[in-house]
């Protein structure tokens, strides 16, 4: 508050200077302390906006300042949900290749028991013809 006081002093001196100067100091000294306490009633009222503002803008930072810790937590959670996405990817990855594997194992041993199938079939007919 001693600040504000200080402040509107200084406001009411430098006043009374710029209407000593823009008058050429002949005029009436109820003229001066009018407009002396028109400009310090402007100033009171555009400081009192200033502060209005900056404690507007003061919110506004915190409000920004939260956002920014919730997108980072957010971000954070996503970047691990991400990596464990990727283990899993990669863990599914492998499966798909070994099953790929066995697959294949398979169906050379099919195509192996189903020639030797087939040479037994052929044996079997050629001895029944010779029957």
């Amino acid at each position: 508050m001693f600040y504000l006081s200080y402040q509107f002093s200084i406001l009411s001196n430098v006043t009374l200077y710029e209407l000593f100067i823009e008058t050429g100091g002949l005029t009436d000294s109820e003229d001066i302390q009018r407009e002396a306490n028109k400009l310090l009633a402007d100033y009171k009222f555009k400081l009192q906006k200033a502060e209005q503002d900056m404690s507007t803008l003061q919110a506004t930072v915190a409000r920004l300042e939260s956002q920014v810790i919730r997108y980072k937590s957010a971000a954070e959670a996503s970047e691990k949900a991400e990596d464990e996405l990727k283990v899993e990817k990669r863990k599914l990855q492998r499966e798909v290749r070994e099953s790929q594997g066995r697959v294949e194992e398979l169906e050379t041993a099919n195509s192996h028991l189903q020639r030797r199938l087939d040479k037994l079939k052929n044996a079997k007919s050629a001895l029944f013809k010779d029957l």
